[in-house]
């Protein structure tokens, strides 16, 4: 995503941190991980993993340094590995996947096959919605 695209960046920071209270406030599934990697390539991803990390370790009353150390490290591994998933649909899932059942089984959380399933229909949706941003052009003038 281009750093110039601000209104779209400032909207997936906004759902991402509704996903974190829907998705392991109420439902107990990482729903925000779709949300971290379509903002990897912002500068400020590390201050907002870190600040989702917080959230986190208040919702789940988990030690805040495992869960920032946690969060933080699959986000670095997600920012090192844009470049060998390549923008395949099916790789970027796989990571996405990957970060979810990682912070799972390390943070002690429950997980299950139908969170995978919400996961890559979240992952599915964000694509959509970035595609279709992308695809709107204003012109101005005659």
């Amino acid at each position: 995503m281009a750093n110039n695209k601000t209104k779209n960046t400032i909207s997936l920071v906004v759902l991402g941190i509704l996903m974190v209270f829907c998705g392991e406030g109420i439902l107990v599934m990482g729903l925000y991980w779709p949300i971290v990697w379509s903002l990897i390539n912002w500068n400020g991803v590390f201050w907002y993993v870190l600040f989702l990390g917080v959230l986190l370790s208040g919702l789940t009353s988990i030690a805040l340094g495992k869960v920032v150390l946690v969060m933080l490290l699959l986000a670095l591994f997600m920012y090192k590995a844009k470049e060998v998933v390549g923008g395949t649909k099916m790789m970027e899932l796989l990571l996405i996947l990957i970060a979810n059942i990682v912070t799972d089984l390390v943070l002690g959380l429950k997980w299950s096959i139908g969170e995978w399933v919400l996961v890559a229909l979240t992952f599915y949706l964000v694509k959509r919605w970035q595609e279709y941003n992308s695809e709107v052009v204003v012109k101005y003038g005659v």
